[in-house]
């Protein structure tokens, strides 16, 4: 079984000035006991090989270091019933401190 998520997300300057935009997914599933996710926004993709999971509280994907490249941590806490908080974050290349890279809240719409 695959969770997929798909979004657009707006990109906006300091003032609130549209700045463009992407589109981007991400597979969620099961390998093995783990949790796995793969992300994409057509020009990236992030393999998050490691997870935490707090049942009912919040999941935290994160990328493998590798050699010469960024380690990606990916953040979803839940602080309503119908709402979520992300946070995405990266540590540079050879470093372990993360820095944010964005953040959000999402809400679910009514039905």
């Amino acid at each position: 079984m695959v969770l997929l998520r798909r979004d657009h997300t707006d990109l906006f300057d300091k003032v609130g000035k549209p700045q463009g935009g992407f589109d981007q997914m991400m597979w969620i599933y099961p390998e093995g006991n783990a949790l796995r996710a793969d992300y994409s926004d057509g020009q990236h993709v992030i393999h998050y090989v490691r997870t935490q999971v707090t049942p009912g509280h919040s999941v935290m994907f994160m990328s493998e270091a590798q050699p010469g490249a960024p380690t990606f941590r990916l953040t979803y806490t839940l602080t309503a019933p119908d709402a979520l908080t992300v946070s995405f974050d990266m540590a540079p290349p050879g470093q372990a401190e993360f820095h944010s890279v964005a953040q959000g809240e999402l809400q679910r719409s009514p039905r």
